[in-house]
């Protein structure tokens, strides 16, 4: 834990905020700060379940090259960190950027966040999910719908039901947070000036148990 800033080692890109978003994390519990970030609360819920930790980590921008989390953004970083299926998925792109995640449920068969929280094997890269759409799977697919190159971007980005390509988080009441970034995986003592802390969210909503951690106030 704690080695690389997406705890998944077969991630090729992992989710970063921006300053304005530290100011916002004052006052509030390590699970506030995580629904603020986006992460849902049923994400959430189901990652403490299994056990997983997590942490905070704080750099200065100029130490991790950032893509703002537009759709254009996104675009961008499939072109440049999976090249090899971007053809694939630029046949559907325009319209899901246009479509709501509602929209593209109605096109499914199934239920696709639970498809999702399936997730995947970390040795084999498999999932117990059929539908849960990773890279090898996407490159084994001709000609993939619109409905599995959206999985694959919910299951393989983490482009998740609340991502409105805005560039902005927004958290289960649909309310617009702080702005969120996309950059390349890295390991942590590679990223010059890098200083994380625990930040363990505990309980619900309505805990009185808030967990532990906090939040340094720098320049």
């Amino acid at each position: 834990l704690g080695k690389l800033l997406s705890a998944d080692e077969w991630k090729r890109i992992s989710w970063v905020f921006g300053p304005d978003s530290l100011r916002e994390f004052l006052g509030q519990s390590p699970r506030g700060i995580c629904l603020t970030l986006g992460f849902g609360k049923d994400w959430l819920d189901g990652k403490l379940r299994q056990g997983m930790l997590f942490k905070l980590c704080i750099f200065p921008s100029k130490s991790v090259s950032a893509t703002k989390a537009t759709w254009k953004g996104v675009q961008q970083i499939l072109e440049d960190y999976y090249p090899q299926v971007w053809p694939k998925i630029a046949q559907h792109y325009e319209e899901i950027s246009k479509l709501s995640i509602e929209e593209i449920q109605g096109q499914a068969s199934y239920d696709m966040e639970k498809a999702n929280f399936a997730g995947r094997d970390h040795v084999t890269g498999e999932s117990e999910s059929e539908y849960y759409m990773s890279l090898q799977r996407l490159k084994c697919i001709d000609s993939p719908s619109l409905v599995q190159v959206r999985q694959f971007l919910w299951d393989e980005l983490a482009l998740n039901n609340l991502f409105r390509g805005d560039g902005f988080t927004y958290d289960d009441n649909e309310c617009r947070g702080k702005q969120e970034y996309i950059a390349k995986q890295m390991l942590l003592k590679d990223i010059e000036g890098a200083s994380s802390i625990d930040v363990i969210p505990t309980g619900d909503d309505n805990s009185k148990i808030e967990g532990r951690g906090s939040v340094g106030n720098g320049s």
